[in-house]
Order: C-alpha cells, then sequence, then structure tokens
C-alpha cells in the first residue's frame, strides 16, 4: 500500500510541474538581442508620453511567433513622468499595430512605441531601455 501512495505522490507532483510549467505557455522563444537594441527617446504630447525604442528581436523557435511586448517604466512611475507602469507596444510607423510576426529562427527589427498617460513631471529616470516582457499575442 505504500508503494502505492509513494507512485501517486509523485505522479501527482509531476502533473503539478508540468501544470505550472503550462501556465507560463504566454512566455515564448523571442529574445531581445539587448547589445543590438536601445531606448531612443520620450516626448509629451498633451496628456500622453510616447517612449520610443529600437529593438532587435530573435525567434528561438523553429515556429512562427506572433508576439506583443510590454516595457516596465516603474522607475518613471516613480519620478512622475508616466502614471502607469506596464505599456503595451506599438510599431511607431503603424501605430495601431501592437503585434510583432517573426518567422520561425527569424530576427527583425522593429521601431516602437510605449504610450502612456502623462504624469506632470517633464524628466525622464535614465536614457535606459526599460524592463520588457515578450508574450505571445492573444
Amino acid at each position: 500500500m505504500t508503494m502505492l501512495k509513494r507512485t501517486i505522490c509523485v505522479l501527482l507532483l509531476l502533473c503539478i510541474a508540468f501544470s505550472s510549467s503550462a501556465c507560463a505557455s504566454d512566455r515564448c522563444g523571442v529574445v531581445l538581442r539587448k547589445e543590438d537594441s536601445w531606448f531612443i527617446d520620450f516626448e509629451v504630447e498633451g496628456d500622453q508620453v510616447h517612449f520610443k525604442c529600437f529593438l532587435r528581436l530573435q525567434n528561438t523557435t523553429d515556429r512562427a511567433q506572433t508576439i506583443s511586448i510590454y516595457g516596465i517604466f516603474d522607475e518613471d512611475v516613480r519620478g512622475g513622468l508616466v502614471k502607469e507602469s506596464r505599456l503595451l507596444a506599438h510599431d511607431t510607423f503603424e501605430p495601431k499595430s501592437t503585434t510583432f510576426y517573426l518567422p520561425a529562427g527569424a530576427e527583425i527589427s522593429a521601431v516602437v512605441t510605449f504610450t502612456g498617460t502623462f504624469a506632470g513631471t517633464m524628466q525622464k529616470y535614465d536614457r535606459l531601455l526599460p524592463e520588457l516582457e515578450i508574450v505571445n499575442a492573444k
């Protein structure tokens, strides 16, 4: 009986491990090539702040990926430049496009803009790329 209990416990642990890795399925095999990416500039227009960045992305998988990119602007929220911390990127040249397509194994370059609500202070915390979250588009 104890052997059966151990087997059931091991199977349950395996199921939990696999299900928790499935929870991260919105993460994808697209990575940022940091050495080839940079923050361009920011500008305030009315009540909005636009952060522009040049990104070099690489699909490390053997299947095509459609992704969304989020920038984390915690320091700029604390500094009073922008109200929201997590901003969705859109293609700078096609503002309605918030997803990016990468063929299997491909690298692409993109100029993206993160747009948030201006919080009143015209000063950026730093000139570095924000931390990025790259996820499968929904």
